[in-house]
């Protein structure tokens, strides 16, 4: 597999027991003062400018180790997609995958250039339950089976099972201006999930706490 991008965060939600890794409830880093002191160790994997921590590419992995002692954690999303952007080659050609620690697989799509979790518009063993609930009760766990930890699919049998369905039964629909509607496939691919050692450890600690 492939690096795709990674994701700072500052805070993780919770359900029950479990710490959630889907990435719409994770909350990046927005403050400009803390991107600018990053700025010279990553790029956007769009190539546009950051706001945000969010789809980004390690260009010197040391920001690993300037991160350790603050309370963000590093998510690094990896593929066996062949296409890669053009900005892919600026990862640290130092930093490998065998560097970091497996969490789990979640599940993606990619349509018109943009990209959604499984878990929010697709099928996955976490749903959204009530969106208007606070983030502890607008989850809903479907299949604790498949899960782990994490709230990520436990393994990779489990998560083509989920690929397949999803493949198969969650389509794109486009209304026309006649009142009938056209229907489109989704790309969805699998994503292997990943973090740096810093952020296991202050994963474990996290779920520890509660």
């Amino acid at each position: 597999m492939k690096l795709q991008h990674f994701n700072i965060y500052k805070k993780l939600p919770r359900l029950d027991s479990r710490i959630i890794l889907i990435s719409e409830l994770c909350e990046s880093v927005d403050d400009e003062i803390f991107i600018d002191s990053i700025a010279q160790k990553v790029i956007s994997k769009y190539g546009c400018d950051i706001h945000t921590t969010d789809d980004l590419i390690l260009i010197d992995k040391l920001l690993i180790e300037d991160l350790k002692p603050t309370d963000n954690y590093l998510i690094f999303l990896a593929s066996n997609r062949s296409e890669q952007d053009i900005n892919d080659s600026y990862w640290d050609s130092e930093l490998e995958l065998k560097d970091l620690i497996f969490l789990g697989w979640t599940i993606n799509s990619s349509i018109d250039g943009e990209g959604d979790d499984a878990a929010t518009d697709g099928i996955f063993p976490v749903i959204f339950n009530d969106l208007l609930a606070d983030e502890t009760q607008m989850l809903k766990i479907i299949d604790e089976g498949s899960l782990n930890e994490w709230g990520l699919i436990k393994d990779e049998l489990i998560c083509n099972k989920y690929l397949e369905t999803n493949n198969n039964e969650v389509k794109h629909f486009i209304a026309k201006g006649d009142g009938t509607h056209q229907e489109l496939n989704i790309d969805w691919y699998a994503l292997g999930v990943y973090c740096d050692k810093y952020t296991y450890d202050k994963l474990r600690t996290l779920k520890v706490r509660f």
